[in-house]
Order: C-alpha cells, then sequence, then structure tokens
C-alpha cells in the first residue's frame, strides 16, 4: 500500500501538470474535475505549493496558475539539457539571418513545451516565451510535431483534442486537420498565421532522436506582414538545414530523407 506521503506528492504532481495545461489560470473547481481530487483536498495542495512559490493565485481572477519558482527550478535543467545545448548556436544564427524569434519545442503529452527561445532584435518582434504550453494542434510548431506522430499516436491525439469540450470555438475539427497534417508531410514543415496570436505567422519543423520519433520542433515566429514569399522561403531552408543537424545529433540519420525535408531546396546556408 503507499503510504500517505507518496500519495500527497502524487495529488500534487497531478495538480501542477493540470497548471502546466492550462498558463490562463484553473479554478479550484476545475482543478477537482480534471484531478479527480476532491475541492478541500485541492484547496489544502494548492496553499501549500503557494507557501513555495510553485503556484501562484490571480487577484482579479482568483485562478490559479504556475508560480515563478518552477521557472528557477527548472532553469538548470533547461540551460543544460543536451537538445538545448545543441540547438542553441543554430538559433542565434537563424536569428541572425532571418531577424525573427526562434524557438524551440518538446512533446509533453497532446501540448508542446517551449524550452528556449532566441528573441528577434528587431523593436516590434513576437516572444513566446519558455515554459509555455500550447495545444499540438495549435500553430506550426504543434502541428509539424502532430503530423509526424505515429499513426496510431497521431489519430488517437486527434481525437482527444478534437472531442475536448473545453475546445475553442473556431479551431479546426478532426476532418480538417487531418487534412493539413498530411499537407505538411508532404512539404516537410508546417505554417500558421494568427492561430495562437492575430497578427502573427510561424513555420515549424519536426525534430527527430535516434529511434526516428519526433521528439520536439523547430520554429521561426514574426509579424506577419515581414514573411513575403522569398523570406518565408529562406526561413524554411534555415529551419530545415538547423533541424537537420539537430537531430544528427541526437542520433537520427536519415533527416535528409525527402519524404522528411519535403520539397524546399535551401537558398540560404546557416553561417558557421
Amino acid at each position: 500500500m503507499r503510504s500517505e506521503t507518496v500519495k500527497v506528492v502524487e495529488e500534487a504532481v497531478a495538480i501542477l501538470e493540470q497548471l502546466a495545461q492550462h498558463p490562463g489560470g484553473v479554478s479550484i473547481t476545475d482543478l477537482s474535475e480534471y484531478t479527480g481530487l476532491g475541492k478541500s483536498t485541492v484547496h489544502r495542495l494548492l496553499m501549500a505549493l503557494q507557501n513555495h512559490g510553485l503556484v501562484q493565485q490571480e487577484l482579479d481572477t482568483h485562478r490559479y496558475s504556475l508560480g515563478y519558482r518552477i521557472v528557477e527550478l527548472s532553469a538548470s535543467l533547461l540551460t543544460h539539457s543536451g537538445l538545448v545545448t545543441i540547438s542553441m548556436p543554430l538559433m542565434k544564427r537563424i536569428v541572425g539571418v532571418i531577424g525573427e524569434t526562434v524557438s524551440l519545442h518538446v512533446v509533453r503529452g497532446d501540448r508542446r513545451l517551449c524550452v528556449a527561445e532566441v528573441e528577434s532584435p528587431l523593436e516590434l518582434k513576437f516572444s513566446y516565451g519558455v515554459g509555455r504550453s500550447t495545444p499540438l494542434h495549435l500553430g506550426a510548431s504543434g502541428k509539424i510535431v502532430l503530423a509526424y506522430l505515429s499513426p496510431s499516436q497521431r489519430e488517437e491525439t486527434i481525437d482527444r483534442l478534437t472531442q475536448d469540450p473545453r475546445v475553442a470555438e473556431g479551431e479546426p475539427g478532426s476532418a480538417e486537420l487531418r487534412e493539413s497534417l498530411e499537407e505538411i508531410r508532404r512539404h516537410g514543415y508546417a505554417e500558421s498565421f494568427g492561430e495562437v496570436v492575430q497578427g502573427v505567422r510561424s513555420i515549424g519543423v519536426p525534430l527527430f532522436d535516434r529511434s526516428g520519433q519526433v521528439i520536439g520542433s523547430l520554429g521561426i515566429v514574426g509579424p506577419a506582414f515581414r514573411f513575403n514569399d522569398d523570406r518565408r522561403a529562406e526561413a524554411v531552408a534555415l529551419l530545415k538545414q538547423a533541424a537537420a543537424h539537430i537531430s544528427a545529433e541526437l542520433g537520427f540519420g536519415d533527416c535528409q530523407d525527402d519524404a522528411l525535408i519535403g520539397d524546399v531546396t535551401p537558398s540560404s546556408t546557416l553561417p558557421s
């Protein structure tokens, strides 16, 4: 039988996981529904987590979200993790060429989590935000991951995301989503316009591990008006070059396969 201490830890982790999936904040009632825990238990755990800075409460809405102590605890891991270490120099080079923000995302369940970002030097820019998570069916950096999941994983994930009663009106349905994912796989990259933030365009490419499994994505994001056809093609080409290098460093040897990189021929190369 599990000890009471282990049970409490597992309940606290369940709450933190739900808060991570709902960056806009969650009420005690919703947390109780999502975790299956009683409201009194949820409240007690939230108070304990809040005392340690792991959870914060919004004064106006009284909803709960992750606290900044989470960022402090994860900073060392994110800074020294192999994926970030490999990716960061390439991300900086892309920003140097394109001038738009470049972000690195990893898969976390049905969502993608931003684990690193290099911001655009331009005054008007978009910053995704390290630690932010978004459902896989929204935005280029999420859709590209969804497109390259195994067929069974992809179908299960699509069903969960599109049948969730909390899905907002206007988000893509299952048929529309499946059609767009097929096109994404044909080209080897994903694009989105205004799906996460209005007026913002993003481009994403997949990252693979040693086993050939998609583990995340590399993306460029910026104001839509700055992405003309030539600049968009250049961004896609540079992202694919960087993703091929990152995936190779992770042990994946088939990044140059046409089925993975699509039909874009690089017109630019990353500066060394």
